[in-house]
């Protein structure tokens, strides 16, 4: 079971004695909901499910969780990276947001749209990021990637600040990553470092939840906002086209055949 389920899931335990399971489920469950949330699997071996054990301590030791040699769930963002993610949008003409699930694993959905709506930057979600920016607002330009629209698309193509916030740069988003945002300066903020640089080149990394990275570079956002007034017009114009083709599509031809 543990050789089986190591490979999918964020850790394993196999119970030894009935006396650790209530520590063994109180671990799991600090694992699975802290740092980059995952599964945990809890093997108990059928000898251990059949055991008889006095279990009137075996809740007196469950407190904080301590006893976890390297696991630091607690991703604070390093300040000289934040200072140059505000370079970065400084000298930026054409920034994009891409906000996937992490966003809404850190609960930062009003740190994003506080963030967004100052810089007045157009937001592009992933599949499983939908719901962490309000579909119906503004800067809203809807689900990138494969099966996305028109506009998330081409803004992601033609933008020289990519800001990703919690996505993998997965294939539904980069399908392509030699050709995908060829022309940006790509910032990636994620909890987990292994998805850092895996699949796309990474100019400024940010190790951080994304809650705590928001509220960072919110905390320091420049004083002056650039003008990035031309670039928000071209990608306005791209959803405007894009809903106009939707409340209009081309009438089928099928009558024809």
């Amino acid at each position: 079971m543990i050789g089986m389920t190591t490979p999918v899931t964020k850790y394993n335990y196999q119970v030894r004695d009935a006396k650790d399971i209530p520590r063994i489920i109180h671990e799991a469950f600090y694992l699975a909901n802290t740092g980059r949330k995952g599964p945990v699997v809890i093997d108990i071996p059928k000898n251990i499910g059949v055991q008889e054990v006095e279990c009137e301590d075996c809740t007196e030791n469950i407190g904080p969780v301590r006893n976890l040699p390297g696991y630091n769930p607690e991703c604070l963002p390093v300040p000289e990276q934040v200072a140059k993610v505000n370079e970065a949008i400084a000298a930026s003409k054409k920034p994009i947001i891409l906000a996937g699930q992490g966003v809404i694993h850190a609960q930062a959905e009003k740190e994003l749209l506080a963030f967004a709506e100052y810089y007045q930057i157009p937001v592009v979600n992933t599949l499983l990021g939908l719901g962490s920016f309000p579909v119906k607002h503004e800067l809203a330009l809807g689900m990138g990637g494969m099966h996305g629209s028109y506009a998330s698309n081409m803004a992601l193509m033609e933008c020289d600040l990519l800001l990703n916030f919690g996505a993998r740069f997965d294939d539904r988003v980069a399908s392509d990553p030699t050709n995908f945002a060829p022309e940006a300066v790509i910032v990636h903020v994620d909890i987990d470092n292994a998805e850092i640089g895996k699949i796309m080149h990474t100019d400024i990394p940010v190790l951080s939840d994304a809650r705590l990275a928001l509220i960072m570079l919110n905390d320091t956002k420049l004083a002056e906002v650039p003008d990035h007034s031309v670039w928000f017009s071209h990608v306005m114009d791209n959803k405007s086209s894009t809903l106009s083709v939707m409340k209009n599509p081309i009438p089928s031809s099928s009558h024809n055949m």
